[in-house]
């Protein structure tokens, strides 16, 4: 099992195993992100955030963490 890091870290021997296939975890592993960061408070900030951003786009002001 994974240890306490999140995300994984890669020479951990299940993530090697996952990685190359092995045919003893086909079907009984499955491996997804971390999302438990989801709530509905988070939800609404997000948009929250979004709809702000837009209003400065809209009034020319500048726009924090763009990415060009």
């Amino acid at each position: 099992m994974f240890g306490p890091k999140s995300p994984p870290v890669f020479s951990d021997s299940l993530n090697i195993a996952w990685k190359q296939n092995q045919n003893d975890l086909k079907g009984r592993l499955i491996v997804n992100p971390h999302t438990a960061y989801f709530s509905s408070e988070s939800l609404n900030e997000c948009r929250s955030k979004a709809c702000f951003t837009c209003l400065d786009i809209i009034n020319k002001r500048i726009i924090n963490n763009r990415i060009v």
